[in-house]
């Protein structure tokens, strides 16, 4: 009876697989074409080849102990990008092995945009079927922002796998010190690729607290006690662990960021990210919304909208390149639409459906096999966002792709349950929004990149 049982579940896995697959074959269908035959014309080509290959060529004459070339060590100190020196070093390393050709090592770097999809849609399928679950990804998939940080050589994708990592690990129920200390170590790549990934330990903590919570209902008293001390044993070394990465880079560069990008990028807090960030999860999660007619009462849509109004008014809003509000399609349309004394009248009013989506999120029931999730991503967006201020640039990328990952886990773990939730209502939605995307990707970078 047992092995019988077991056919259809082995059944349904390779089914949920093929799902997988199809989703990563399309990915590769959209990317690998422009790196073999494509050009540049994007903003992610000129980073990469006015940046990033500059660093990566650098590390690798440092790795190669080419003459004149600086000892790794000096090359580390200060170097033509703002970003941390992991994804530099990984592709300097199969350079220096002589893995030299550029159009290889653009190949191999765009995994981590396949990689991004799979840990994904193997969250979501934890709490929607197999289809649902690649419907849901479109959006990210169909972003191009993370097409084209898959196509060139970029940061932002490998950053955000290692996020995701960190994130889907704390996800885990029950969350057992294995995943905690997952999450660390995850954490900790990020932070060696993009250093404001340290935003991860604040939802780390509270993940771990959670459990630790929860420890205490464990059966007897020894189980209680072991239970206990692993978790705090494995938060404490997981929350090190990032904590350890940004503190040599601090103390390597003497600030947050290489010496010679501390003018661009280290000269302030940026107030006006909160309400981008709002403003851009008005735009994405709005079809959900309406679909899903999950409207807060009365009383909390009132504080939503007046979260929103706040967010978008007490900072300068308008486009204003020298104040870091610019670098993205939200900027451009803000740049051509009015502004009442420099606040952004479009943007106002995006960051009150932004706080609505929120606040919809927050007051719906979690879904089964979710619980606990709103907590953890709650988190992980106000940690996140408050990190991405520091930047004194308010760049919309900064903000889209970590929304496109974030955003499908949140409404998975409010789908809903019984008669208020049919699969449809999930999957509409998704695929306007990756109707929408995919059509943004084919001005941004197919157009650029083979016109």
């Amino acid at each position: 009876m047992h092995a019988l049982s077991a056919v259809p579940a082995r059944r349904e896995a390779t089914r949920g697989g093929a799902w997988l697959v199809l989703l990563v074959a399309a990915f590769l269908l959209l990317t690998w074409p422009v790196i073999l035959l494509g050009g540049g014309g994007t903003s992610e080509a000129w980073d990469q080849d006015e940046h990033h290959v500059q660093v990566i060529e650098r590390f690798s004459a440092s790795m190669r102990g080419v003459e004149g070339a600086p000892s790794l060590r000096v090359a580390l100190e200060d170097y033509p990008s703002a970003t941390s020196p992991g994804f530099h070093l990984a592709i300097a390393s199969l350079d220096a092995v002589g893995v030299r050709s550029r159009i290889v090592q653009r190949l191999v770097a765009s995994l981590a945009g396949a990689a991004v999809l799979a840990v994904l849609w193997m969250a979501l399928r934890r709490v929607v079927d197999p289809v649902t679950a690649s419907v849901m990804c479109l959006p990210l998939l169909a972003s191009p922002y993370l097409l084209s940080g898959s196509v060139w050589m970029t940061t932002d994708v490998s950053a955000l796998l290692w996020t995701g990592v960190a994130v889907v690990s704390l996800l885990m129920r029950p969350l057992m010190p294995r995943w905690i200390l997952a999450a660390g170590f995850a954490a900790a790549i990020a932070v060696f690729i993009r250093q404001p990934s340290v935003w991860l330990v604040a939802p780390l903590a509270v993940a771990a607290w959670t459990a630790f919570r929860a420890s205490l209902g464990a059966a007897g008293p020894s189980a209680l006690q072991s239970s206990r001390a692993s978790i705090m044993l494995s938060a404490v070394i997981a929350i090190l662990m990032p904590c350890i990465v940004i503190a040599a880079l601090i103390s390597m560069w003497g600030g947050l960021v290489p010496p010679s990008y501390r003018a661009q990028h280290g000269s302030g807090f940026n107030p006006a990210l909160p309400a981008l960030a709002l403003s851009l999860l008005g735009v994405w999660g709005l079809p959900w919304l309406i679909r899903s007619r999950a409207w807060p009462t009365p009383p909390v849509l009132v504080v939503a909208v007046t979260i929103g109004v706040l967010a978008a008014v007490i900072p300068p809003t308008d486009f204003n390149k020298d104040a870091g509000r610019w670098g993205g399609l939200i900027w451009r349309v803000i740049e051509r639409t009015p502004d009442l004394m420099n606040r952004s009248v479009i943007m106002v009013v995006l960051a009150c459906i932004g706080a609505v989506i929120i606040t919809a999120v927050a007051t719906r029931s979690s879904a089964p096999g979710a619980h606990g999730w709103k907590t953890t991503l709650a988190c992980a967006a106000l940690a996140g966002t408050a990190a991405l201020s520091a930047n004194s640039q308010a760049w919309e990328r900064y903000v889209d792709l970590p929304l496109l990952f974030l955003l499908p886990l949140a409404v998975a773990a409010v789908r809903g349950s019984g008669a208020d939730w049919t699969p449809s209502e999930l999957r509409l939605p998704f695929l306007l929004l990756a109707g929408v995307q995919l059509a943004m990707s084919a001005v941004n970078v197919y157009r650029p990149a083979f016109g």
